[in-house]
């Protein structure tokens, strides 16, 4: 369940344009995930960034939820 999201839009894409986002977790609670993003357009300039609060709920709440691992990593306990 989303509890803030915020967006700024700085530049728009142009028709056709491909755009490529990142995300990543900032903070990963047991009831409450931070996320951040940014969204580049094809030649790598920023057009927008977000951050999002979400709220676990059903089988994800009260259990610490990992961000997936980069391929090579290995989780830790």
């Amino acid at each position: 369940m989303t509890v803030d999201a915020n967006i700024s839009y700085l530049r728009s894409a142009r028709l056709g344009e491909t755009v490529r986002c990142e995300v990543k977790a900032v903070r990963i609670g047991r009831n409450v995930l931070v996320y951040e993003g940014k969204c580049f357009g094809e030649d790598g300039t920023l057009q927008a960034t977000g951050q999002f609060h979400l709220f676990a709920t059903g089988a994800a709440a009260g259990q610490a939820v990992l961000p997936p691992q980069e391929p090579g990593e290995t989780e830790q306990s």
